[in-house]
């Protein structure tokens, strides 16, 4: 009912993602896999195994001063996050030490 989405992309390589991935899921993919109907608000999400490369991070600020748009969508925001930070965030929301073993 509020026509808003939220599109991301995981890469788990074993080098920092580069900025043409973002490009593309912005860019590109977007496009492609927003509904036809309707104004939508999307919001972009990155996850990648080894980080960002510099050119990926300016992107990422670019967007998120400047909102891009589609014929039928207006970007809100774009967020990135690592493997590590991951692990730092669920060590803090745990309230576990680094080393830890975790068992369910």
């Amino acid at each position: 009912m509020e026509k808003t989405i939220i599109l991301g992309e995981c890469k788990w390589m074993l080098k920092p993602i580069n900025r043409k991935v973002m490009v593309e899921l912005v860019e590109e993919k977007a496009s492609l896999i927003i509904p036809a109907k309707g104004d939508w608000k999307v919001y972009f999400l990155g996850f990648s195994r080894s980080g960002w490369t510099s050119g990926a991070m300016t992107y990422k600020d670019e967007i998120n001063k400047n909102p891009v748009s589609g014929e039928n969508w207006v970007s809100t925001g774009i967020k990135t996050n690592d493997l590590g930070r991951l692990d730092t965030d669920m060590i803090e929301l745990t309230g576990r030490v680094e080393g830890d073993d975790i068992s369910f």
